[in-house]
């Protein structure tokens, strides 16, 4: 089972890589795979969180956010 999960991951990943590759989103891949391009979309969304919820609710969401990034 798991070595056809692997073919087709495989297959996936190379259909693509080689069907769907374009030169001119080769930059933006590149910006959003650095992690320091999420540092202000990501505090953004923490402003955007506290300015409309409440501060308990928020300060959940943001908790549980950071958690999940950590353990993913």
């Amino acid at each position: 089972m798991l070595d056809t999960i692997l073919a087709w991951d495989t297959a996936l990943f190379l259909f693509i890589n080689a069907t769907l590759a374009h030169p001119l989103l080769d930059p933006f891949f590149v910006t959003i795979t650095n992690g320091r391009f999420w540092i202000a979309p990501g505090v953004a969304l923490v402003a955007l969180l506290f300015w409309k919820m409440d501060k308990k609710r928020a300060v959940l969401i943001v908790l549980l956010s950071v958690i999940t990034v950590a353990v993913t």
